[in-house]
């Protein structure tokens, strides 16, 4: 599958959705990245990212998105309207894609863009079963309410089961840059034995795996059913081996300062 992952407002986590959301559960998937401004998943050594700067050279993004299968674009809201006037030259490109991800967080101006953004959409002609918001980073669904009572003007279905709750779990994946299926497993004392009995440099970097591990395992499972939910097909397992994370964890050992720093 292909997806496009948008919204014309920003910090709405588009990187954690196209992370944590769509990359764990795909079967060999890539992400291309069209952001000049803000993070990125490019030093997540684990995952397969291209960041594109420079989109003057479609030729190139079209070969890149018609090659792969599991793609996942992930656009940045300071890049969304020149790409897509880009787009907009070439008849029929919006077509290739199965799935339009539009990452939403509470607040009135999120609210607006978001809004926006599913307008643009459809009047692209993308059909509205290929839409789904994805509400992110909140205690509840209520939280919405300002975009949820918009449903009639936008002529367009909500689903209130996509959403993300908040949670410290993400942060903490990015700091350590590991996705939630690298580190997750669901017994909550997987890591025990390999903390006890590792070096002290490594039981530091056990001891966050564990303790992102914990916040987990209520989450993953509701991330793998939307993930399900969302695309029809079913989610693959990329968890690693706990047995693995002791190799892995040496590996690391022998990184760079700025690594190091995380």
């Amino acid at each position: 599958m292909r997806f496009f992952v948008l919204n014309s407002s920003g910090n709405v986590g588009k990187t954690t959705v196209t992370r944590e959301l769509l990359y764990s559960f795909l079967d060999n998937p890539k992400i291309m990245e069209i952001e000049t401004v803000n993070s990125s998943s490019e030093h997540f050594k684990s995952m397969n990212v291209e960041k594109i700067e420079d989109f003057t050279n479609f030729e190139d993004i079209y070969l890149k998105i018609i090659e792969t299968d599991n793609l996942i674009v992930d656009i940045g809201a300071s890049n969304l309207s020149a790409f897509m006037e880009k787009i907009a030259e070439f008849a029929g490109i919006e077509t290739l894609f199965d799935c339009f991800i539009i990452p939403t967080v509470a607040g009135d101006k999120v609210a607006t863009d978001t809004a926006r953004t599913i307008l643009f959409l459809k009047e692209l002609g993308i059909e509205d079963e290929k839409i789904k918001v994805i509400f992110n980073n909140a205690s509840n669904i209520e939280e919405f309410d300002i975009l949820l009572k918009q449903e009639k003007r936008l002529d367009f279905k909500f689903d209130r089961d996509l959403f993300i709750p908040k949670s410290k779990l993400f942060t903490e994946l990015g700091i350590i840059r590991k996705t939630i299926n690298e580190i997750y497993n669901e017994d909550v004392n997987a890591y025990k034995e390999l903390i006890l009995n590792a070096e002290p440099k490594e039981k530091m970097r056990l001891i966050k795996q564990d303790l992102c591990n914990r916040m987990a395992v209520s989450i993953h499972p509701t991330l793998k059913t939307m993930f399900e939910k969302i695309t029809g097909i079913e989610a693959v397992s990329n968890i690693a081996e706990i047995e693995e994370c002791k190799t892995e964890t040496k590996n690391e050992n022998s990184i760079s300062d700025d690594d190091e720093e995380l």
